[in-house]
């Protein structure tokens, strides 16, 4: 298939993974869009959430240090196994002449542009903010998300720690992204094990991986959307959607 992968930042593990990963497995990476984390609205909406600690956090993600705490450190783990050099979205692209494209927010006219002027059957979706109306029908509704809780119980953000925290099943979800939050078609649900000294940081990495994992393993060999093997939409809406957690 050909794909387009977008991300939240250019020096996103999680993306850079599905990308070697879905082209190893044989899959056409036409495009990448990645959203641009230096505008004041994302800066400020970041801050609002998460306050001073957390933008320090994305601030070093932004700088290769996404998996500072992590003693298991699965994540990066995951992408060595490929033995992938380039530490970001834009060196792995230009290596492989594939284009690569930084925008203002996924639901803006130039990422939409580039949507309806690219020739591709899937998007996955590695991050970039909730998407709108305008993007998801440019895509035709053939976005996919790896979700890192089980659906359709835990909505939302902080999934995995939701899930934990309401002793719900440690899952990652892969699912079609339609207008709702986390709402659309699951395609697959994958279990995260968890150890006696787990921390919330690598336990996030273990569901992102769980994710990752899953998404690829339901795309292999698979040729256009609807050859995935489609479980039940659920019609989450009217479960729990959660939010960001306090720091406390």
């Amino acid at each position: 298939m050909k794909i387009i992968i977008t991300a939240g930042f250019d020096r996103s593990l999680a993306a850079l993974a599905l990308c070697e990963s879905l082209q190893a497995m044989g899959h056409e990476i036409v495009t990448v869009i990645v959203t641009s984390p230096l505008n004041w609205q994302r800066i400020k909406h970041f801050y609002k959430q998460r306050g001073v600690d957390g933008l320090l956090h994305a601030f070093r993600k932004l700088l290769g240090h996404e998996v500072g705490t992590s003693k298991m450190g699965t994540l990066l783990l995951h992408l060595k196994s490929f033995t992938v050099k380039e530490q970001s979205l834009k060196a792995w692209c230009n290596q492989r002449v594939i284009n690569h494209f930084f925008v203002r927010g996924l639901n803006s006219q130039q990422a939409v542009g580039i949507l309806k002027s690219t020739d591709s059957d899937l998007i996955v979706y590695a991050g970039g903010g909730i998407l709108r109306e305008k993007f998801i029908t440019a895509a035709k509704g053939n976005i996919i998300n790896a979700h890192s809780g089980p659906l359709p119980q835990i909505r939302g953000m902080n999934a995995i720690e939701w899930a934990l925290l309401l002793d719900e099943p440690l899952q990652a979800t892969v699912h079609i992204i339609d207008q709702g939050i986390d709402s659309g078609a699951i395609l697959g649900k994958f279990d995260i094990d968890i150890v006696s000294d787990e921390t919330i940081a690598s336990l996030r990495e273990k569901a992102v991986v769980a994710g990752i994992n899953g998404l690829v393993g339901l795309l292999n060999g698979v040729n256009q959307l609807n050859e995935i093997p489609s479980g039940k939409n659920l019609q989450p809406i009217g479960n729990r959607q959660c939010f960001v957690m306090a720091p406390a």
